[in-house]
């Protein structure tokens, strides 16, 4: 079908809501899922967002979502026209315009502490941009004008402190939570230990373990069990090594607490190590399980170490212990990148040989290694099975096969896709806009490409840098100066993003072509004021 006579029918490629973001704190047990080593699927375009955050279950009324919501707004308004953010900052810190438009939007209610939790969850949750002094000044009017008394908005700001590098203000939050007789959750000291070790600060993660008791938050060995975890799980090997050593014999090491180790050294590269801590839990009495072969395997195939990664399945076999689907998925996934398709169905054979069910990810690998090959009737077969079996798709399963369609230009195609992942609920993702609205870009559809833009909003799908660099690079092409100028700012001050030096120098040009010398002027202000260039001389 000509492209004229698809907008002529005005068949767009519609899909359903795509969920909104929410998390909650990080919980702490002795449960591998810390160790994050189950694959995930393969795409170049999405975004985990603060990983390791978990979905919550809120609790909230209708009537409180909406006041948590109203409250946000006000919080993300002000950040978008103040986004400088302070030298230096109070714990005590308040912004009257801010209070002012607080007390204005509770003038009839009472807002609980269960909504000033959320409030401050919502604005960590920003991708991009987030607004913690404004989170600060809403919790310290909330708490003058309410004066809660239980630790959820306490520990809330203090993982978003963390997240913004105010330690200062966390710490000051946990004193002041003692000093007022609240409960310091477990929870909040584990937040702010990883939030420590993101930071690249893990001495003063360690302090913090040692400093709980002093707050009557005495740690166990699940809690230590999760310190090591979340050192592992960030290339802390040495760290984790040492904080083991130091603490092991006041708690006791396990299966869990080894593979731990196991997977710090295998992340930092150092494969020598892991298999001294592999040796060494084996001498202490703990035999290795499932999951600790599968971090081994894993790293041996992401070092290229295919021979010895065969070996180490062949012992596990041997041992009597099991592979799991994640086992089969890390063998398969170095065949995926390195396109030997081949292999990656040998495997999916033998996994099948030994009763191991396949789960969304292998299915994912299955699509995109024959979308690879070009095979895409081959990868549609391998969403059909995946369907018929249980496994509900997700965009990283659509995603390679509209990119096959793409390079085609077949619109047909992606339609009879589109109403696929419709029909099934998949929620598409940012990456599956993208690939439609590059294919609809290079097809001249300058109608499709904006419509698929405004259902990204509102589906409330994240545009990414790729999404306005598309849109730039399209009306820069159309010579429309006015249109480019407003995605670039859209990018840069409504959405945070930084943007690429060639798109933003293509802007420039097209500006300076079009006579446009204030828009070029205020568009190199925006830049230099959130940091991403520096001041031109007319500017100084």
């Amino acid at each position: 079908m000509a492209v004229t006579d698809l907008l002529r029918c005005n068949r767009i490629l519609h899909f359903p809501s795509a969920p909104s973001r929410t998390t909650r704190y990080l919980p702490y047990s002795s449960s591998m899922t810390e160790l994050d080593i189950d694959g995930a699927g393969v795409d170049s375009d999405s975004d985990g967002g603060d990983c390791d955050r978990s979905s919550p279950s809120t609790s909230l009324t209708p009537t409180e979502i909406d006041a948590a919501e109203k409250l946000h707004i006000i919080i993300k308004e002000h950040y978008r026209k103040n986004p400088d953010v302070p030298s230096s900052i109070n714990p005590n810190f308040t912004l009257s315009a801010l209070s002012s438009g607080f007390s204005e939007m509770c003038a009839d209610k009472t807002i609980s502490a269960a909504v000033i939790r959320r409030v401050i969850e919502k604005c960590g949750e920003a991708r991009r941009g987030v607004p913690f002094h404004q989170a600060l000044a809403f919790f310290n009017w909330a708490k003058a004008r309410y004066s809660f008394q239980t630790p959820e908005p306490y520990s809330e700001l203090v993982d978003l402190a963390g997240k913004a590098r105010e330690f200062s203000v966390a710490w000051h939050m946990i004193r002041s939570m003692k000093s007022s007789n609240i409960r310091v959750p477990r929870e909040t000291f584990l937040n702010l230990i990883r939030r420590y070790v993101r930071a690249g600060l893990t001495s003063e993660a360690e302090h913090t373990f040692d400093m709980m008791e002093v707050y009557d938050c005495k740690p166990d060995r699940n809690f230590f069990t999760a310190v090591i975890c979340i050192l592992s799980k960030k290339r802390r090997a040495t760290e984790a090594q040492k904080f083991f050593n130091r603490l092991k014999d006041k708690y006791e090491a396990d299966v869990v607490v080894y593979s731990s180790l196991v997977h710090g050294w295998c992340r930092a590269g150092n494969i020598s190590e892991a298999q001294r801590v592999f040796n060494e839990m084996k001498v202490a009495g703990v035999e290795p399980n499932v999951y600790t072969y599968t971090i081994v395997i894993d790293a041996l195939c992401r070092g290229g170490q295919i021979t010895r990664a065969q070996d180490v399945f062949s012992e596990m076999i041997e041992k009597g212990c099991p592979p799991n689907t994640v086992t089969f998925n890390n063998l398969m996934r170095v065949h995926v990148k390195a396109g030997r398709t081949e292999k990656v169905l040998q495997v999916y054979n033998q996994m099948k040989r030994l009763s191991c069910l396949p789960d969304i990810i292998t299915f994912n690998f299955l699509i995109e290694s024959h979308c690879k090959d070009g095979n895409r009737d081959d990868a549609i077969m391998a969403l059909n099975v995946m369907v018929k079996r249980g496994c509900g798709p997700n965009a990283f399963s659509f995603n390679p096969i509209f990119r096959c369609i793409a390079k085609s230009q077949d619109v047909n195609a992606a339609h009879r896709l589109s109403a696929q992942m419709k029909d099934l609920g998949c929620k598409p993702n940012t990456e599956t806009y993208n690939i439609l609205m590059k294919m609809f870009v290079e097809m001249r559809s300058t109608d499709m490409v904006i419509k698929l833009k405004k259902e990204m909003e509102e589906k409330q799908v994240e545009p990414s840098v790729n999404t306005f660099r598309v849109l730039i690079r399209m009306f820069c092409g159309m010579g429309h100066w006015n249109h480019a100028y407003q995605c670039f700012t859209e990018m840069v001050e409504k959405r945070c993003i930084r943007p690429g030096k060639a798109d933003y120098e293509l802007v420039v040009q097209l500006l300076k072509k079009a006579g446009q010398m204030k828009k070029h002027e205020e568009l190199v202000s925006k830049m230099v004021q959130r940091g991403y260039l520096a001041a031109p001389p007319f500017l100084l």
